[in-house]
């Protein structure tokens, strides 16, 4: 993942602690031309999918178990536990 990238996570995290709603960041992100990584505009279930993704704590899944990845963290588990949908 990129500077660019992470920024844009790091983003949506602070978005949903202050408060907003899966809609509101997707459309604030929309607002500010902010495309997805596929280059396509953001929607709520993209939002739920980065907000419920452990990867970004530098954690994987594999074979439905958590274990610490070989990647650096974007945002803390403290964060990440704050923000769940």
């Amino acid at each position: 993942m990129n500077q660019e990238e992470a920024a844009v996570v790091k983003s949506i995290y602070t978005m949903r602690k202050e408060g907003s709603s899966l809609r509101k960041i997707a459309k604030a992100l929309n607002d500010q031309g902010i495309m997805t990584k596929r280059g396509t505009i953001w929607r709520a279930d993209g939002i739920r999918y980065i907000l419920t993704n452990e990867l970004y704590t530098g954690r994987i899944q594999y074979s439905g178990k958590t274990t610490m990845g070989d990647h650096e963290s974007i945002i803390s588990r403290r964060l990440y536990n704050r923000v769940q949908v």
